[in-house]
């Protein structure tokens, strides 16, 4: 079995057994209600969080962040997440980005590099939006009801699709974006027990194709 191979098979596996906390709810009807005394205290939370549940079951380090001026994004030779200053106060996007890059985290933690010049770019940022999804399913501080995360459904689907499907750093259509998030929360929240029809093509799929 090759290196790769290994870690695709431990991945797999760690996903299965995160704990969880949550009600079962279906995703496209569920909303992220959070409290939280300001944005600094939800985004360490969010990391505290991740690192006690999905990092320690694949072995991540803790990660240092900050907020910046330019682009949210995660730096993985130093382990440093930036969170844009403009996310401030917006709780539901705020939330999403934080997971999302710390997703990053967890997909260098599991292939030992993201190398985005030989893999699937694409690919990467959809399974960070899935992972995003599993992290915020399994934050006991967050409550996911079935009557409204499908705001934040809304606000991934509305603000964060790309539109230059050919341009090298394609992130993914606003489309594709929710239903990669989707699938996460959808795994999360039944503990492993649903894998909704979009799991084998954005959670699971090969980074290198």
């Amino acid at each position: 079995m090759n290196l790769l191979n290994f870690k695709n098979n431990i991945y797999k596996k760690i996903l299965c057994l995160i704990p969880l906390s949550l009600l079962y709810f279906p995703p496209s009807y569920a909303e992220l209600k959070i409290e939280f005394e300001d944005s600094d205290s939800m985004v360490k939370t969010i990391f505290n969080e991740a690192y006690n549940t999905m990092g320690k079951r694949v072995g991540a380090k803790k990660v240092n962040w900050s907020w910046c001026e330019g682009p949210s994004s995660y730096d993985p030779l130093r382990h440093f997440i930036c969170i844009n200053n403009n996310l401030k106060n917006q709780d539901l996007a705020l939330a999403f980005t934080t997971a999302h890059e710390y997703a990053h985290h967890i997909q260098k933690t599991i292939y030992g590099y993201l190398d985005r010049e030989k893999m699937n770019i694409l690919k990467i940022e959809l399974q960070a939006d899935c992972f995003a999804g599993v992290i915020l399913a399994s934050i006991p501080n967050f409550y996911i009801t079935p009557d409204d995360a499908n705001k934040l459904l809304e606000i991934v689907y509305e603000n964060y699709g790309d539109d230059d499907y050919d341009g090298w750093d394609h992130h993914g259509s606003g489309h594709n974006r929710h239903l990669s998030l989707r699938s996460g929360l959808t795994f999360g929240s039944s503990k492993g027990a649903r894998k909704d029809n979009y799991y084998k093509v954005f959670c699971a799929g090969d980074l290198f194709k």
